[in-house]
């Protein structure tokens, strides 16, 4: 990773830990990077999803949600936080909870997953900001 100092730091301290990479998903990563078309396959997918998601919550009141070129969606739900957790909870959708970050508050990271993954995770946050899709 190239970052400044900074985010370097947020990185170590609050994204990657508690889920350091083991060799076994280092060996399975290098094994499903080998399959070129499988790559692109789900490239594709992951930036359809993830737009996908992002502009489902920008609608929200209440909902900051941050550019990503990457595999998850960061957002920040301020006023909706403590409820916001508790149904995707309730709901067993897992996310990373980050809390308040560089003055930022009620961060969460949501990774893209598949289209039916995706949809759990904005039927939850639908219910937990009173806006039923």
């Amino acid at each position: 990773m190239i970052a400044n100092e900074r985010f370097a730091n947020v990185f170590r301290t609050s994204i990657q830990s508690p889920y350091p990479i083991n060799s076994f998903s280092l060996a399975v990563a290098t094994y499903a990077l080998s399959d070129k078309a499988y790559l692109r396959q789900t490239v594709e997918l992951v930036k359809r999803e993830r737009e996908r998601v992002s502009g489902a919550l920008i609608k929200l009141t209440g909902i900051t949600v941050f550019k990503s070129d990457a595999n998850f969606v960061f957002l920040a739900s301020e006023d909706n936080y403590g409820r916001i957790l508790n149904t995707l909870k309730d709901d067993r959708v897992v996310v990373k909870a980050f809390g308040n970050v560089n003055g930022l508050r009620g961060c969460l990271r949501v990774t893209i997953g598949t289209s039916e993954m995706n949809d759990k995770f904005l039927n939850s946050i639908y219910k937990a900001v009173g806006c039923y899709n």
